[in-house]
């Protein structure tokens, strides 16, 4: 940090500390996403000043420094190298790497994916073990389909037992350029999922043959939990291609090449569930040649003695010499997925391979891994041989896709399709990682492969491809899952089974309470508005990012009733979803009608869950200070999975891929009760009325119950008015909250958790957490938090019978608004009572900086905007010391809130100036520390100067400074 020469004050200082380590690098740098800490450095890099030029900065291209490996002589003791969260979430990640226009680029969002997800990716996993964990399908539940399903009018030379691939359509696919092989892709991908379940859709009642198959099917489906009572087809959807840029609400392009989908056209990101990348290459020249000219018509049949389809490819028998190598290992007509040609072992080679178990010794194996203990990781997991891999190329581009899809609706997991030519790799990914498969020859030896893939999607509901299992969509006539766009979010529910606080068990079901506007028709109307803007100056006045291709405009969102989920697949994911109880219920009886909120949220398990720390905050103000309650966000009920519990069932959990235990997720919902959102206040006047109240409250709750909120934030201070008329103040999201009442609040840190989230909330989305969500107001801390690059990182801290788990010590709350002391470098210190009153000075100052009454609009501090957390501290550090800096932070405040920092008797200015001598102190102390060898004299000095810096802030004196009483009236 840059440490002030003068006393503080009102006047323009220049700080003179080197910016050791400040750096920002760019988010696609392999270590823009941790700090190293060095516990020698601290007093090292004290002694460089002493030696340095005054003010110097380090070039910011330079690349993080790291401790040295060589023979060089070490002077300082061995250091202790940790990941410690040195940033935002994913989209504030982002927002720093913007392009002229405020637009957020493909390649930007890819660089962060390669950077941030390498380390949280498992790959070659089984193809069947895939897709029986994640679809509930494997061989003997399609052996009911062994004979394909002909449509009676067809008169094509098939034979009637063999499912059938056209020698057409695949010379179709392998000719011309990548996207002209979009359409025989999806035409014969169509054309299986038809053998197998019949017509998409053709308005008649089906014939004969479909019915006894259907009735097959469901015989065959009887003794299948998961499925027994499924209609055939409960999401019936096809190869879609899109290859057209999809419309979401992060403004970011991204075009899907193809989808699996119901819904044809311009993709939109809240209605997708399986996106496709293709990447076509080897198809030029003599390659191109050598491959088409062996194409046959690929000929699936069932074989009775192994139990799977088996491929046929008749053309290929007797090829002629120059046969490329893969024909020759496909020479046999017959190929059983799984059965590895003939091989010369090796010596020491077993001649068994372990890609070539059969399907019951795979089925076992699977079964023995999902039973293993959810902490303890599998140290045979199929990522084992290409640990370390790098995210590269297409496989980014697919995890892109994914990222969005996670980052709309209400989801547990996504899968996508990577198509590499002539191979096919299934990607899943959820909130604690990603999962590829091994890549099969989908259009060679491996096309069963591809028949069980499409007979397992074919016969997928909504859940099956990710939407979280609570969620429940309306069934048309035919039992149909109604997910997509043109019916949106109309009938939808939330199902819960929740306990109540005197212990009752009870399900519980609320109603979606969603804007029923089609995504479709908003889409055009800002296409149509966009076409007849004059001008973009009034979105810029308001602060907001300039309108980009893709994007909902925040205008039209913040009229909307809509769901929120944040940006980013891996991480807690907070959805927050607008619900009422539904009418007639036993729900209704015991919550009312009243506007409610549901937050889904995947928190690590090893987290104080936030509910109970609500419910511990509200008992203990209820037995002492009642009349605080009502500033205390209100739950109404909660609920808590484990992602390998029956109601979950993440796959992840069935393949026994596993995270070590302080990694591991769980998923909770809070169903709260609703609120307005900070945006609407309307006026400094008003602010102050609700800012007044949750200090208040916050202090109070600290009192009763020593539970310290740590994440204070303007995302987080929300209000409502009584019928009275009165504003009240309320403060919400309480999932970083610690209890201080055992003095357990030191434990050791481990690495790998990020804290920091953006604000102000994002333009485009229209949620936010318990509150009214019509604007977008959602941050919450860990909420945001992402996967960290854990270079140098000890062993995480995995929970076995002899060593418990460890907790974790985190940098707790919202960047822009955290205090300085918790965003210096190195392991962060206790999070105290006087750090969140810091944080409400900065929340203070963001709404006099940036607040537009008229629009009822945050605008952004830019420079407490940084993807590093340390880069925010030295910035805000600048901001408290440098009335220039302040000068430049309020021009553009509105002109009704440029008073409150102006004058130097200010009661906003008066509180700042007690932390920037607070700041100072911090300073003092850093100089008094540089001998390497404290003397006693030191020693004392510093313990001085610290009492006195605890003493200069407390609740008396900030609502002192403040000019307003401890206690609110009665």
């Amino acid at each position: 940090m840059d440490a002030p020469q003068v006393q503080c004050g009102p006047f323009p200082l220049a700080g003179i500390w080197p910016q050791l380590s400040l750096r920002a690098e760019p988010p696609h740098h392999p270590r823009a996403f941790v700090i190293v800490q060095d516990r020698s450095l601290e007093l090292s890099s004290l002694r460089l000043f002493a030696r340095s030029t005054m003010g110097s900065k380090q070039s910011e291209s330079a690349l993080p420094r790291t401790p040295s490996k060589g023979k060089e002589k070490q002077t300082e003791p061995e250091t202790q190298i940790t990941a410690t969260p040195a940033r935002g979430s994913p989209y504030h990640v982002l927002q720093t790497a913007t392009r002229p226009g405020n637009k957020i680029l493909s390649d930007d969002h890819q660089h962060y994916i390669q950077g941030a997800y390498k380390d949280y990716t498992h790959w070659d996993v089984d193809v069947e073990d895939f897709v029986r964990a994640v679809f509930g399908c494997q061989w003997t539940d399609i052996e009911a389909l062994r004979e394909p399903y002909r449509d009676p009018s067809n008169t094509k030379d098939i034979p009637p037992e063999k499912y059938f691939i056209s020698k057409v359509e695949l010379k179709k696919y392998w000719e011309g350029n990548e996207r002209n092989g979009y359409e025989p892709f999806a035409r014969a991908g169509d054309a299986l999922l038809e053998e197998l379940y019949g017509p998409h859709s053709t308005g008649k009642a089906p014939d004969e043959s479909l019915v006894a198959r259907r009735q097959a099917l469901q015989r065959r489906w009887a003794n299948n939990s998961s499925r027994n009572g499924q209609v055939m087809r409960p999401w019936p959807a096809r190869f879609e291609i899109r290859d057209v840029k999809a419309v979401g609400n992060f403004g970011i392009d991204e075009k899907p090449d193809l989808a699996y989908s119901t819904t044809a056209g311009r993709p939109f990101w809240e209605w997708e569930l399986v996106p496709m990348e293709f990447k076509m290459e080897g198809k030029t020249g003599a390659k191109r040649k050598e491959i088409i000219d062996s194409l046959s018509d690929i000929l699936l049949r069932w074989d009775e003695k192994q139990k799977t389809f088996v491929v046929e490819m008749p053309d290929r028998r007797g090829q002629a010499k120059g046969k490329s190598s893969k024909a020759a290992r496909d020479d046999d007509a017959d190929y059983v997925p799984g059965k590895q040609p003939t091989q010369t072992k090796k010596k020491g080679q077993s001649s068994t391979s372990s890609s070539s178990k059969r399907k019951r010794e795979a089925e076992e194996a699977l079964n023995t891994k999902s039973k293993r203990s959810k902490n303890q990781p599998d140290s045979e997991s199929p990522s084992a041989a290409s640990e370390g891999s790098k995210i590269i190329g297409k496989q980014a581009q697919v995890l892109r896709y994914m990222n969005q899809v996670m980052s709309h609706n209400v989801r547990s997991y996504t899968i996508a399709w990577l198509v590499d030519s002539g191979t096919l790799r299934l990607v899943y990914g959820d909130r604690m990682g990603i999962i590829f498969t091994k890549p099969i020859d989908f259009l060679d030896k491996d096309a069963s492969l591809l028949l069980l893939i499409l007979a397992a999607m074919g016969t997928a509901d909504v859940h099956d491809l990710g939407i979280h299992p609570c969620v429940h969509y309306p069934k048309d006539a035919h039992g149909h899952d109604q997910f997509c766009l043109d019916n949106g979010y109309r009938g939808s529910k939330l199902r819960l089974a929740v306990e109540l606080d005197e212990g009752t068990a009870v399900d519980v079901e609320f109603n979606f309470d969603v804007s029923e506007s089609n995504m479709r028709d908003m889409h055009r109307a800002k296409k149509e508005k966009k076409k007849t803007a004059t001008s973009g100056a009034q979105r810029a006045s308001r602060g907001a990012s300039e309108t980009v291709e893709g994007a909902l405009e925040d205008s039209e969102s913040s009229q909307r009733r809509t769901i929120y989920t944040e940006f980013g697949m891996i991480g807690r994911g907070t959805t927050v979803i607008p619900v009422v109880a539904a009418p007639g219920t036993k729900t209704e009886e015991l919550f009312g009608s009243e506007a409610l909120v549901a937050k889904v949220a995947w928190p690590h398990a090893v987290r104080k869950a936030e509910d109970a720390m609500i419910k511990a905050v509200r008992r203990r103000l209820a037995d002492s200070k009642p009349n605080y309650l009502k500033h205390i966000v209100d739950l109404k009920c909660s609920m808590t999975k484990s992602g390998d519990s029956e109601e979950m069932h993440l796959p992840r959990f069935k393949l026994g891929i596993v995270p070590g235990a302080d990694e591991l997720r769980v998923c909770r919902i809070l169903v709260l009760k609703e609120y307005e959102p900070l945006e609407t206040i309307g006026s400094g006047e008003n602010f102050r009325i609700v800012f007044i109240d949750v200090v208040r409250a916050h202090h109070w709750v600290y009192e009763t119950s020593k539970i310290l909120h740590r994440d204070i934030s303007l995302n987080n201070i929300m209000w409502y008015r009584l019928p009275d008329g009165r504003i009240i103040g309320v403060l919400c999201d309480w999932d970083l909250a610690e209890d201080q009442s055992t003095g357990d609040n030191r434990p050791t840190r481990r690495a790998g958790d990020a804290a920091a989230v953006i604000w102000p909330p994002e333009p485009e989305p229209a949620a936010q957490s318990t509150t009214k969500p019509s604007l977008p107001s959602i941050a919450e801390g860990e909420a945001t938090e992402q996967p960290q690059n854990l270079e140098g990182a000890g062993p995480s801290n995995t929970q076995t019978e002899s060593q418990p788990v460890v907790k974790p010590r985190y940098r707790t709350g919202t960047g822009p608004f955290m205090a300085l002391d918790l965003l210096r470098r190195g392991d962060p210190p206790v999070h105290k009572y006087r750090h969140d009153l810091e944080s409400f000075l900065y929340g203070y100052v963001y709404f006099a900086a940036t607040y537009n009454p008229e629009e009822q609009a945050f605008g952004y501090i830019k420079e407490w905007q940084c993807a590093s957390l340390v880069e925010i501290g030295h910035n805000k550090h600048d901001f408290l010391l440098d009335e220039k800096v302040r000068i430049g932070v309020m021009k553009a405040a509105h002109d009704t809130l440029k008073p409150l920092l102006a004058g130097d008797e200010a009661p906003l200015m008066e509180l700042l100036y007690r932390f920037c001598e607070i700041e100072t102190d911090w300073h003092n102390i850093t100089t008094l520390g540089l001998s390497r060898k404290l003397s006693a004299r030191n020693r004392a000095k510093i313990e001085e100067i610290e009492k006195e810096r605890e003493a200069k802030m407390s609740f008396s004196i900030f609502m002192e400074l403040l000019g307003v009483p401890e206690e609110e009236g009665v």
